[in-house]
């Protein structure tokens, strides 16, 4: 576990170098009532994550990367100290916290680790994370990846961020602690901000307590270098941090500006949180009233440099813009995809989440799959969903009955932008939830959707039944309670460096003066035989581009 405790010490400096930069030229004026540091360590990572992007499009992210970016972070350090206030940077913080609290964050940081240095268990690690990232450290992008293996065109942008920091060109055994250290980070941010534990909660502190349960939950899937937790974890903290800012009354709309950049980061790793955009709606309408064009300039560009790198390795690897939507079709490259493959996935994406995995009941409405899907699931996520739902029909009852009482008033857009910040909050936990059940409903990053909501409504059911707030020592039997149900023994501890991935079997062919592995079963191919293929038949159907690797694959194409 030390190694693994070693690479988050280095990540946490990097980010945090970086990001207090970032944020002194991007937002000077932003969370200034609020904690800063939490917001320079996750800006750190989306500028971190914009290089090792822009990076994999020119060579691969390795050694030369890591290196790079190192030397960034230990110049934008000695800036940091030398000539930005340190009341700018926001080296205070606007929370206490005591030594129950850190005692609780310093559990949740061995726990993490636990569970972090265990060898991957997710079958998705074994079908194509491992083989993304291995592709990444070797190659960065190649053109038409996609035609190998159809879910390398996911092309999450967490996987460069992967590869930058698996150190794959140091260790024997890769990394893959980067979900472990975004778990870690984001429990002692919502444990040692926490006001419960001040006797002064509010909406943000019920919203926190979303992320140790969640991550709970999916410790089995810490040590896999997936994109589900990363996002999940990414949009429980903009709905956090977005409700700090609302609390706290933060004077610059910058606040809510940086904000909105973490829900477009958060898109570029998942596409289903793209619905956090809708927070964007309140920082433009204020600042188009106010005509603060440099403000206006300046998010755009920061908008648009986040976005652009991840749209341009979608190109490259598939062809398309956004994968798996055909319709949006601009490119004529000779190694894209055919449309017809991704409409495919498109639509077995969607079956498998509905858990009935028959793409020829793709267009049945849900009153006939619901019944299926919600059988399916194991009794701790029903009550989940029925939770979710619960709270949701009471959300909705209590914003209609609010929009009742606006519509009656005389100055009705007044009042609406003085209440937005709150309804947008609603709005989009609702809108999340309706959009993740109409599209992939897996439960495995969908329980955050469900568990948004529910912790709203009991933040109004305690401010609308005036109850004393929670007991120090209930919150503390609680959290003493998780913490002997996810004690982890494991024969196969390791003290210092973590398991590595699994081995997995695969078959080593020829194919046009390259060496291809393609699994024996499953599709899983994993980490070390590589390149490979998700199953044989398909070096039939596609064609090099060139004699080297790194040429890349056309669908079909004859040389």
């Amino acid at each position: 576990m030390l190694i693994t405790l070693l690479s988050w010490l280095v990540i946490l400096f990097m980010a945090f170098a970086v990001g207090s930069v970032f944020i002194c030229f991007a937002a000077p004026d932003a969370f200034s009532e609020t904690s800063r540091a939490d917001v320079s360590v996750v800006m750190g990572l989306l500028v971190l994550n914009v290089y090792a992007q822009v990076y994999s499009i020119f060579a691969g992210v390795g050694k030369g990367a890591f290196c790079l970016a190192f030397a960034a972070a230990v110049l934008s350090i000695f800036f940091t100290c030398f000539y930005i206030n340190k009341k700018r940077t926001g080296m205070r913080r606007a929370f206490g916290f005591g030594a129950g609290q850190m005692c609780m964050a310093a559990v949740a940081v061995l726990l993490t680790g636990l569970f972090t240095m265990k060898a991957p268990s997710h079958v998705d690690t074994y079908l194509y994370h491992a083989q993304t990232i291995r592709w990444i450290e070797e190659y960065g992008v190649v053109p038409g990846l996609g035609n190998l293996h159809n879910r390398f065109a996911y092309n999450s942008a967490f996987m460069p961020l992967q590869a930058l920091f698996s150190f794959a060109w140091l260790l024997e055994e890769p990394l893959h602690s980067l979900n472990g250290f975004l778990c870690c980070f984001f429990v002692c941010y919502a444990l040692l901000t926490n006001r419960i534990f001040t006797g002064k909660s509010r909406l943000s502190d019920f919203l926190k307590l979303i992320i140790p349960l969640y991550v709970f939950l999916n410790r089995n899937h810490i040590s896999s270098p997936g994109s589900d937790l990363s996002a999940m974890l990414l949009v429980l903290y903009i709905n956090c941090k977005w409700s700090e800012c609302m609390e706290r009354k933060e004077k610059d709309i910058q606040s809510f500006g940086a904000v909105c950049l973490i829900c477009a980061w958060a898109v570029t790793i998942k596409l289903s949180a793209a619905v956090c955009l809708l927070f964007v709606i309140y920082p433009a309408v204020i600042l188009i009233r106010e005509k603060r064009r440099r403000t206006i300039v300046t998010d755009l560009v920061c908008g648009i440099v986040t976005a652009a790198p991840w749209l341009v390795r979608n190109v490259i690897i598939s062809g398309y813009l956004l994968y798996p939507y055909a319709g949006i079709d601009l490119f004529g490259f000779d190694w894209k995809m055919p449309a017809s493959l991704l409409e495919y996935d498109r639509r077995e994406i969607i079956v498998w989440g509905r858990e009935i995995k028959d793409v020829s009941r793709f267009e049945e409405p849900i009153t006939q799959w619901f019944g299926t899907w919600f059988g399916s699931q194991m009794a701790r996520n029903k009550i989940l969903i029925l939770a979710g739902f619960a709270a949701t029909i009471i959300l909705a009852a209590v914003m209609l009955f609010k929009l009742s009482g606006i519509l009656g008033k005389r100055n009705r857009l007044q009042f609406f932008l003085k209440d937005a910040p709150e309804w947008l909050l609603v709005v989009t936990a609702v809108t999340s939830e309706i959009f993740w059940l109409f599209s992939a409903p897996l439960l495995r990053y969908g329980m955050v959707y469900l568990l948004m909501p529910a912790a709203v409504v009991l933040y109004l059911f305690r401010e609308a039944l005036g109850r004393e707030r929670f007991r120090r020592w209930t919150v503390m039997g609680a959290a003493a309670a998780v913490c002997l149900i996810i004690v982890y023994k494991d024969e196969d501890f390791r003290a210092v460096m973590p398991h590595g991935y699994w081995r997995m079997d695969n078959t080593k062919q020829e194919w046009h003066g390259f060496e291809i592995y393609s699994p024996v079963e499953d599709s899983l191919s994993g980490y070390y035989d590589f390149p490979a293929v998700a199953r044989e038949e398909v070096l039939d159907e596609i064609m090099p581009r060139g004699n080297k690797l790194e040429d890349g694959f056309a669908y079909g194409v004859e040389q």
